[in-house]
C-alpha cells in the first residue's frame, strides 16, 4: 500500500500476486462486492 497512486482494483491484484507467490500457490484471495466504474486511489497525490 506504500506504492503512491495505485488504483485499489490493481492494489488488490498486486496483493492477490504476492499472496500467491510467498504461499507457493497455496493461498488465493478473492474480492466479493463492486467499486462502480470510478477510479479509487489510496495514496492520490492532488494536484
Amino acid at each position: 500500500m506504500s506504492k503512491p497512486v495505485v488504483e485499489v482494483r490493481k492494489l488488490f491484484g498486486l496483493v492477490r500476486d504476492d499472496v500467491l507467490a510467498l504461499t507457493a500457490n497455496g493461498q488465493e484471495p478473492h474480492v466479493y462486492g463492486t467499486l462502480g466504474g470510478a477510479d479509487y486511489y489510496l495514496n492520490r497525490v492532488e494536484k
